[in-house]
């Protein structure tokens, strides 16, 4: 409940009540407004008809004024075919009649001409519905023969361009047979002119012949002698830069001008280079150890695989020690071996070679007994 005050008495109106004075209030406005609208149209039209009437009453003044001047009787104009209403009515109100008529008669052609026109622009024109799908369909067909016209053209003109470059092709051919006829031509008159080639001549081609081979033999020899020594140079320029880092990171870990060095960019970027190389250096070191380490356990191994192969020849009574030779074996020298009645010894003893190259690698290899044949 919402409650208003109006003056000193009080008036209690409910919100619906309010809510309903509003719309009505809007309504109100509404039709205010749309009472408006319709004054200025009637006014508008009002104006309009006043026009028309100030024009009809100029025509009629003009009309009267022809009138009551007269006219020839051989004018063409024929009056009386007009239903006037009355001979004896006053010429104003025939006036007037004659004008309604020939407004009536002007309607009425300008009907007809309109229907005309309606009726060539249905002809010339038909409509969308009267076509149907048939206009769709012919709006595909089309659209479908541009594009395969279209791709036709562009292969049309692919191949115009290879056609050309083989036109040109042909011409260099042509430039060419043409040249080689040239100089046949020209051998031919030599030829016939000598009629007889001498026995000389041969022998000269022969002579330079053999020349040409043995020339291409030697540069292919000296070829194949450069290919190597670059091979070499390059072996050897890679040991020396292996080599120049180290010394230069030695050199630079012992000089005094380390903190000085810091401070240009120019020595940051050297200690970038030889830190990369110093770490590729490692990484190729850690390479080499890893490879060797697997080396040594294969000829551990195979050093307890052997073992294991004299302790069962032994106990098989195939393997022979004498008295004397057991002092030898803790010396580390070699036992003879014996097969059968016939004791001969063969084989050599085990021994593990670690070498380092001029890399730094390491080197391992083994020299296997005669024993591993079993």
């Amino acid at each position: 409940m919402a409650s208003k005050k109006k003056g000193k008495g009080e008036v209690t109106i409910s919100l619906e009540q309010y809510e309903a004075l509003q719309t009505e209030l809007s309504t109100c406005k509404r039709k205010l407004r749309s009472k408006e609208e319709a004054i200025r149209i009637l006014h508008r039209e009002l104006e309009l008809s006043q026009e028309e009437k100030e024009e009809f009453s100029r025509l009629m003044n003009h009309m009267k004024d022809y009138y009551l001047e007269g006219q020839s009787p051989n004018d063409s104009t024929d009056y009386e075919s007009l239903e006037f209403p009355d001979q004896s009515v006053d010429r104003v109100t025939q006036l007037e009649g004659l004008i309604k008529q020939l407004r009536h008669k002007h309607k009425e052609e300008v009907q007809s001409l309109k229907e005309k026109l309606s009726q060539a622009r249905g002809v010339l024109m038909p409509s969308p519905a009267s076509l149907g799908t048939d206009f769709a369909e012919e709006k595909a067909r089309l659209i479908s023969q541009l594009e395969a016209a279209q791709s036709q053209i562009m292969s049309l003109v692919r191949e115009v361009q290879s056609l050309e470059d083989e036109k040109e092709e042909a011409m260099t051919e042509r430039d060419a047979f043409a040249g080689k006829c040239n100089t046949l031509n020209k051998m031919l008159e030599e030829r016939v002119n000598d009629k007889v080639p001498s026995r000389s001549t041969f022998e000269k081609l022969l002579d330079e012949n053999r020349q040409l081979k043995l020339e291409l033999i030697e540069t292919q020899a000296d070829r194949d002698s450069a290919i190597n020594k670059i091979d070499r140079y390059k072996r050897t320029v890679e040991r020396k830069k292996n080599r120049d880092t180290q010394n230069q990171a030695i050199q630079f870990m012992s000089s005094e001008k380390l903190s000085a060095l810091r401070q240009s960019v120019r020595r940051v970027q050297e200690l970038e280079v030889l830190a990369n190389s110093l770490s590729e250096e490692v990484k190729e070191k850690s390479l080499a150890l890893s490879h060797s380490r697997k080396t040594n356990r294969l000829l551990g191994t195979r050093i307890a695989e052997l073992e294991h192969r004299l302790k069962v020849l032994e106990i098989s009574g195939l393997w022979s020690t004498p008295d004397n030779e057991e002092d030898d074996i803790e010396r580390g020298k070699q036992p003879a071996i014996s097969w059968g009645e016939e004791e001969e010894e063969e084989g050599e003893e085990e021994v593990v070679l670690v070498e380092e190259d001029k890399n730094g690698l390491l080197v391992q290899g083994c020299v296997a007994s005669a024993c591993s044949k079993d």
